[in-house]
C-alpha cells in the first residue's frame, strides 16, 4: 500500500463514522417509519389532531399541508394550498373529545381565534366549538376535507 491510499483511507473513516452515527440516531428516532398499526386508533387520532392544531397556532402552513390526505396533496400543490388559507389566527385549542367509528375519526374541540381581516380591525378574540372529521389513510389520520365522502 502506498502513502496515497493510506492518506485517502484515513480521511474516509471519519466520514463513514459520522454517516453511521447519523443513521443510528435517525433509526432510534423512528424517522421515515410508518405509524405503528398496533397503536390505539383514538390515541393516534388525538396525537395527530393535537399536532395539526399546534401547526395552526404556529401558522405553519407547510406542516398543515402534511395533514391533508395524500389524494388531496396529489391534486393541490403546496403553493395553491397556501394561497387558499384564510386570515384566522388560532390562539388556543382544547381537544374535548375524540372518537373513531367505522374507520372515520371525529375530533371535538374548543377554539379561541382572532380574525385578522382589514375590515375586522380591533375585533376581540372569539371562541367556538368545532367538530372536525378525520380520515384514516395507509394507517394514519388526515384532516377530512369538506368535499370528501
Amino acid at each position: 500500500m502506498n502513502w496515497r491510499s493510506r492518506a485517502g483511507a484515513s480521511r474516509t473513516w471519519p466520514i463513514l463514522c459520522v454517516a453511521a452515527g447519523a443513521l443510528f440516531v435517525a433509526a432510534c428516532a423512528g424517522v421515515g417509519l410508518p405509524p405503528s398499526p398496533h397503536k390505539d386508533p383514538e390515541a393516534r387520532l388525538r396525537e395527530r389532531a393535537s399536532e395539526y392544531w399546534e401547526a395552526r397556532k404556529r401558522g405553519d402552513l407547510v406542516a398543515q399541508y402534511g395533514f391533508q390526505p395524500p389524494p388531496y396533496r396529489e391534486q393541490v400543490t403546496l403553493s395553491a394550498f397556501v394561497r387558499g388559507r384564510g386570515a384566522t389566527q388560532i390562539l388556543s385549542c382544547d381537544i374535548t373529545e375524540v372518537s373513531v367509528k367505522d374507520g372515520d375519526g371525529l375530533v371535538k374541540l374548543k377554539l379561541t381565534y382572532k380574525a385578522s381581516h382589514p375590515l375586522l380591525v380591533n375585533r376581540p378574540p372569539a371562541e367556538m366549538d368545532l367538530e372536525q372529521r378525520w380520515v384514516r389513510v395507509d394507517g394514519d389520520w388526515y384532516v377530512k376535507g369538506r368535499n370528501e365522502k
